[in-house]
């Protein structure tokens, strides 16, 4: 923000223009920090899908090593916990569950 010193009658400076100046730049700080916030919002979503497709990569890596057919339990649960990150069961009938 502007740091405003007094002004004085004999001033050149118009009141009425220093408060539109200031309108002016608040305006552009709100459109700033909208794009901030914006930016910062992408960053999230892109650093959130390059961890999903990292875990779909070591889960697709790991079916291949253990060749995928006939699994023991313990390999289909430790292929699962790769690509489930949360299961919420909001009902009896209703269960949602979420992927890296």
């Amino acid at each position: 923000m502007l740091n405003l010193v007094s002004i004085t009658e004999d001033d050149e400076i118009d009141m009425e223009e220093i408060k539109e100046k200031m309108r002016e730049l608040q305006k552009e700080e709100k459109k700033l920090q909208k794009k901030l916030d914006e930016l910062n919002h992408n960053i999230i979503e892109e650093n959130r899908t390059e961890k999903s497709v990292y875990a779909l990569e070591e889960a697709v890596k790991y079916y291949l090593t253990v060749k995928g057919t006939n699994l023991k339990v313990e390999q289909r649960q430790k292929l699962l916990r790769m690509i489930i990150r949360e299961v919420e069961v909001v009902d009896p009938e209703t269960v949602n569950v979420l992927t890296f």
